[in-house]
């Protein structure tokens, strides 16, 4: 799957990287071509709880945008947080979309 990925104040390692195209390639069936998901992930230093890093997802498919922003502690859990929201988004969609039907 084509997406793209911009990071802010961090370097993403080779497993994060994988980690994000398994996870982008099994939610690929709820999808509804054409679309293009754009992948932001920042580590913010500003914030009182501490390192924070945060992923923001917005998926654009057949006119319509879908925008996510998840954080956590580390890359992969804030990715794990953004992606499995993104599959609820995607389920709610599906559903409606078979409702109307």
């Amino acid at each position: 799957m084509k997406y793209s990925l911009s990071t802010q104040n961090l370097e993403l390692t080779e497993a994060d990287q994988q980690l994000l195209e398994e996870k982008l390639d099994r939610l690929t069936k709820h999808l509804i071509p054409p679309f293009h998901p754009e992948i932001m992930i920042r580590h913010d230093r500003h914030h009182r709880s501490g390192q924070v890093i945060s992923c923001r997802i917005n998926v654009n498919q057949s006119g319509k945008v879908l925008h996510i922003e998840r954080e956590g502690a580390t890359v992969q859990e804030a990715l794990d947080e953004a992606l499995n929201a993104l599959k609820g988004e995607l389920t709610k969609e599906h559903d409606k979309r078979r409702r109307r039907r």
